[in-house]
């Protein structure tokens, strides 16, 4: 007859014990992990619209720079006028020699030719290459029952339908008779059954900092 008090039977109920909890811990980490994608899964994908619209490269041809814009400029052989600055509040950029310099509302080339023109006093022959590393002035966001919800830089004319493009489309259960747009204090409403359709009263333009509210 066995006794609690045999060695080889409290080894054996030792073991058991730890087997037990072991395959416990492994149940509770599995339920862990397969109850994380969703959330993580969810935040990424708004992570993701973010990184894939800030390097939405802009036609330098035609787009305005604005105030938290990130420029990098470069002036051949002269690093210490050279690297990234943003855009301030009141629309200037700081350079050495030059101080300040008013750049919102330009483009690049016009921003290339100003400074080329500002430096020729310090540089001789001064070559000046500039360019877009980041878009921060010209937002628009789009949240709701939509696919990638976000900001997304507004580079060139897009409309409220090309915006929802980009976003992956409209969500399974969204009332899209029933989109509307926030501009300030103004509600614009927006149906995307009429829009795809070729509705020209759902031709709607976006401005920068509209959001687009998909119920």
């Amino acid at each position: 007859m066995f006794s609690f008090r045999h060695p080889f039977v409290l080894v054996l109920l030792a073991f058991g014990l730890f087997q037990f909890a072991a395959a416990q811990q492994q149940t509770d980490n599995s339920k862990k992990s397969n109850a994380l994608p969703d959330a993580s899964s969810s935040a990424s994908e708004v992570k993701s619209s973010d990184t894939a619209s800030s390097s939405a490269v802009p036609n330098p041809d035609t787009y305005r720079i604005g105030v938290g814009d990130d420029l990098n400029i470069a002036v051949w052989h002269e690093p210490e006028v050279s690297g990234e600055m943003v855009v301030r509040p009141d629309g200037v950029i700081t350079l050495p020699f030059l101080n300040e310099v008013y750049v919102a509302g330009k483009t690049t080339a016009d921003i290339r030719d100003l400074l080329t023109e500002k430096l020729k006093p310090f540089v001789t022959d001064p070559q000046v290459t500039v360019s877009i590393k980041g878009i921060n002035s010209k937002k628009v966001f789009a949240i709701g029952n939509i696919g990638r919800p976000g900001s997304y830089p507004l580079i060139e004319p897009t409309s409220v339908l090309e915006l929802i493009a980009q976003c992956g489309g409209l969500a399974p259960f969204a009332k899209g008779n029933k989109i509307y747009v926030l501009r300030g204090k103004d509600r614009i409403p927006f149906d995307y059954k009429k829009a795809v359709k070729g509705d020209p009263a759902q031709h709607l333009m976006l401005m920068p900092g509209d959001m687009v509210v998909v119920p």
